[in-house]
């Protein structure tokens, strides 16, 4: 997300984010596992909180600079007591 600026994709990854019941389980700072729990897949993710990455593949194939997935900003609203 551009300061000022929102997209539609944006607008449901924080949708996604906020609604969604996850798991978050620390490993080792600033890492922690994110599981969707509403989602059809089984898969968990690994988040990484100083460089703001995860391994899911909407990260990986849709995310660019300044872009976040649902497991990045779900954690980062978890941290900040926003959810």
């Amino acid at each position: 997300m551009k300061e000022g600026t929102i997209t539609k994709d944006d607008l449901d990854r924080i949708v996604k984010a906020v609604e969604h019941e996850m798991k978050i389980k620390p490993v080792e700072e600033p890492r922690v596992v994110v599981k969707d729990i509403e989602s059809e897949s089984d898969d968990a993710h690994m988040v990484n909180l100083d460089d703001l990455h995860c391994s899911c593949s909407d990260f990986e194939y849709n995310c660019t600079e300044n872009v976040y997935c649902k497991h990045i900003l779900h954690v980062i609203f978890k941290k900040h007591g926003m959810i």
